[in-house]
């Protein structure tokens, strides 16, 4: 029987894009909160009261590919514009209770009532998803303009003149003066050829595109002979009023604000660190401003939370700015309650995510139920371990449900993840990859399943090495590899070979990864053996750390018990 014929890997996208999830009123039934959830939550509580500070209206939340961002947005969204209501919403906040946090369930049902509550106060949610605009401001006004639309609102009524407006405007009045502008084939300009008629760029004009923005700004200084457009100049409002306008104007229609998410803010910054067309110390000092003033008053105020990768003043380095531009980064970052968005090895949410990846056939559950007595000893050791001590009961989803991880690999996963994580090496991407790598297709009893055909924890050396090598750990794993070339010396058999490689990759991950992953006896002989240290099944465990004690290929002192 293959393993492939147990199991098989959805591959569905396992990110939430924003704006679709913030329709999905089940989602919120699906959330598991974690700590840095739960930290994030009750300061959303204390950004929306009337005393509190812009800074603590500005969040910037930031976390690896599969952190959980996008899936807390959708949550956060949802409960900002609809309320902590329904029994979804009823479900989360029962998980709430169960991890002791009874008084801030309470506090979101009272603070984020339900639509048909005469008290509600929801705000109006401006979703963004990454955009390479042709600024920040730019692209914030076209998702404000493009939000009111979706939503039924007239944006004439709720926003003051915008650039987009007076530009319209000034075509308008060149065309009164110039009819010929009209049939004018715009290319001609050699200014772009996004648009080839004055009626194309009107029209992207009104939909509030940044791009047409830019381009009728080179195409007026053209057709003026180098007169430069300033919308200021014809009654636009700066960005900044634009928010304090229309929040003020939807609080009239019983909004109490504004929320902005953007999701994958993180490549609007790039974008502005590297575009050469675009000014960086401009936008972030305007970005500042913004903050400031819009996320400041007491009622009619805006929320804003960007959602990105790493810090805000990470980027600067990272995209090779200038010294100027990244001390103004590292300095708007005071403007920002900075978050992080991780989930901890001890926590459910990444084990819940992971076992939706894994899909059994039914001739896999049949055999899998079978072999339960196996799979309640590799249960047993890891209810022993510390790592699994906050997830009681749950470790036997762990070890069932995220199938044919090993409970100890699942963990050690979610801790590399946060630490390594790059576009291509996620927890998420782990389960597609190894199928792929043909793990899958290899032979297994029937009869003695949850046993060695189990992705144990010295797999994963192979699978963030080359991460960890580019983030700082050249030499350790150049150390490492070399050990482990050297463990035939003695021409040990292959099975005494491969127990002396998994202690030693075992050990290796354990000196990268949190609390809980210490590779003393204990931990040793349940990640490779799901058994007691002294239990016959862990003879070869303890022949081998004897002959690598012996031979000094390692030193045990800060890891391995004697």
């Amino acid at each position: 029987m293959k393993l492939s014929e147990i199991v098989s890997i959805r591959r569905e996208q396992a990110a939430i894009v924003l704006e679709d999830g913030l329709k999905n009123k089940a989602l919120a039934g699906t959330f598991t909160p974690t700590q840095a959830s739960i930290t994030i939550l009750k300061k959303l509580l204390r950004a929306v009261a009337p005393d509190a500070a812009f800074n603590e209206r500005a969040f910037n939340w930031f976390g690896t590919y599969g952190a959980g961002k996008s899936r807390l947005a959708v949550l956060v969204g949802q409960a900002l514009s609809g309320g902590v209501g329904g029994s979804d919403f009823e479900t989360f906040l029962n998980r709430l209770v169960d991890m002791n946090e009874g008084a801030l369930a309470k506090s979101l049902k009272s603070n984020f009532l339900p639509p048909e509550d005469d008290d509600a106060r929801p705000y109006f949610v401006v979703p963004l998803y990454g955009n390479r605009a042709t600024s920040v401001q730019a692209a914030l006004v076209e998702a404000l303009y493009t939000s009111l639309v979706s939503s039924g609102f007239d944006p004439a009524k709720l926003m003051p003149k915008t650039a987009f407006d007076v530009a319209l405007d000034r075509i308008a009045k060149m065309l009164e003066q110039s009819p010929a502008f009209a049939s004018e084939f715009l290319p001609k300009r050699n200014i772009g050829d996004q648009y080839l008629q004055l009626s194309d760029l009107q029209e992207a004009l009104q939909n509030r595109e940044a791009a047409a923005l830019d381009f009728f700004v080179k195409w007026h200084k053209a057709v003026t002979f180098g007169i430069e457009f300033a919308p200021e100049n014809f009654g636009a409002k700066s960005f900044h009023a634009i928010y304090s306008d229309a929040a003020a104007a939807l609080q009239k229609k019983n909004y109490r604000g504004i929320a902005v998410i953007w999701d994958e803010f993180g490549y609007a910054l790039e974008d502005m660190l590297t575009n050469s067309a675009r000014n960086p110390q401009a936008e972030i000092h305007d970005l500042q401003r913004f903050v400031e003033q819009v996320c400041t008053p007491s009622q009619g105020h805006t929320l804003f939370i960007g959602l990105t990768h790493v810090s805000l003043g990470e980027y600067g380095p990272r995209q090779g700015a200038t010294e100027g531009v990244r001390e103004n980064l590292t300095k708007i970052e005071g403007r920002f309650t900075i978050l992080k968005v991780e989930m901890k090895a001890a926590e459910s949410e990444g084990y819940h995510l992971l076992a939706a990846q894994v899909a059994k056939t039914e001739k896999g559950r049949a055999a899998l139920d079978a072999n339960r007595e196996n799979a309640t000893k590799v249960i047993d050791a890891c209810q022993r371990l510390e790592l699994f001590s906050h997830l009681g009961s749950e470790v036997e989803f762990v070890a069932k449900q995220c199938y044919p991880l090993h409970p100890v690999t699942t963990a050690g996963l979610l801790a590399l993840s946060n630490n390594y994580a790059a576009a291509t090496r996620t927890a998420f991407h782990f389960l597609p990859e190894l199928e792929d790598r043909g793990r899958l297709d290899i032979d297994v009893p029937q009869d003695t399943l949850y046993r060695h055909e189990l992705v144990r924890i010295p797999e994963l050396v192979e699978y963030y090495g080359e991460r960890m090598r580019r983030s700082g750990l050249e030499e350790q794993l150049d150390v490492h590899y070399k050990n482990l070339s050297q463990l035939e010396s003695d021409g040990a058999d292959v099975q005494d070979i491969a127990e002396r490689q998994n202690i030693m990759s075992t050990i290796f991950l354990s000196s990268v990864l949190a609390a809980g992953f210490q590779p003393n006896d204990e931990f040793l002989s349940a990640a490779l053996h799901d058994a007691r240290f002294d239990n016959p099944e862990c003879e070869g465990l303890r022949k081998a750390l004897l002959w690598l004690r012996a031979s000094n290929k390692m030193s045990f002192s800060k890891c391995a018990s004697k």
